[in-house]
């Protein structure tokens, strides 16, 4: 049963994460760069109980507070319940700001499930005067 729970829980988080991404496209619009699944979702271990949503964003530059909170609210205005479970990760295209740590980077550039994506950033090299993403 709890098998079975599991899976259940596992399709309406995805199904969740991927209505997310209309919303968040128009939020932030050429901003955006990509938004990826990590964590549980990413590795086919997602419990209903105790796992959370883990989406990673990755932007131009980077989110201040106030569209943070923007997005959270439209996680929590397309379900309540599976809002509290969204965990938003985020960095700039260069890697130096946001709420990204190596553990979380290595496992999108590693794991990440693909929702949207313009672009492919794994990681950000500067090489004498000019700079070169990869």
């Amino acid at each position: 049963m709890s098998t079975d729970m599991n899976d259940t829980a596992r399709t309406a988080a995805l199904e969740f994460a991927h209505a997310l991404v209309p919303s968040y496209r128009a939020q932030l619009g050429e901003r955006l760069i990509g938004a990826y699944l990590i964590g549980s979702l990413a590795h086919d271990g997602f419990n209903h109980r105790y796992s959370d949503i883990d989406v990673v964003l990755i932007t131009e530059d980077g989110l201040d507070a106030a569209t943070l909170t923007a997005l959270r609210s439209l996680a929590a205005g397309r379900d309540a319940k599976l809002g509290q479970k969204l965990s938003l990760f985020w960095s700039d295209r260069r890697f130096t700001t946001g709420r990204l740590p190596p553990l979380d980077r290595s496992d999108y550039i590693d794991h990440a499930i693909v929702l949207t994506e313009r672009e492919r950033v794994l990681r950000y090299v500067q090489r004498s005067t000019r700079s070169v993403f990869i």
